[in-house]
């Protein structure tokens, strides 16, 4: 069975949580420790939120990889959603290829955020489980499958980078600071 395959299988042995906190001891970073570091040509940004969400608002010199691509074509998943009011997605399978292609060196340092981040680790707000996200399942296939060997993640994603009033860009970045600085 491949990581792709088994995306979802978050506790457990073996699972994405016991590998990222146990067995990688995941580095969990602020965003502006990833800014300095950035800053100083040390590490790399790389976002993994769907492009649209990218174009809205990204932090400045990110790199954009989607984890997930909103479904296209005619199939009966989309018309499920659509019948729903919603849009559907499903797991990017040139994921990691077009990580690849962006970040060719895979000993590079590398941070990764999507929307709100997760956590790998209990607490009173994410469970006995932590709490899955789309960076912590990117993260997950860039170290498992990709060979990538310091690949750290940012603390909050981009709701926490848009609070803290770090830089960022897109269409509209003003609105999402002002829309993340009112998130719990």
């Amino acid at each position: 069975m491949t990581t792709q395959n088994k995306m979802h299988w978050w506790e457990g042995a073996g699972g994405m949580q016991e590998y990222l906190r146990d067995e990688k001891k995941l580095k969990v970073l602020p965003p502006a420790e990833v800014v300095e570091l950035m800053e100083a040509g040390q590490m790399v940004l790389l976002d993994v939120r769907e492009p649209e969400d990218f174009e809205d608002v990204h932090a400045v010199g990110a790199q954009h990889v989607p984890l997930y691509n909103q479904l296209q074509g005619i199939s009966l998943k989309r018309l499920v959603y659509a019948v729903n009011g919603m849009t559907g997605s499903e797991l990017n399978p040139k994921f990691l290829e077009e990580v690849q292609a962006k970040i060719p060196n895979k000993d590079a340092a590398i941070a990764v955020m999507c929307n709100s981040g997760g956590t790998v680790e209990a607490s009173s707000t994410a469970g006995l489980e932590g709490k899955k996200s789309r960076s912590l399942m990117s993260i997950y296939m860039m170290m498992k499958d990709g060979g990538y060997t310091n690949v750290v993640h940012v603390d909050g994603g981009m709701r926490e980078w848009g609070a803290k009033g770090l830089p960022n860009e897109g269409k509209d970045p003003e609105a999402w600071a002002k829309k993340a600085s009112m998130m719990p």
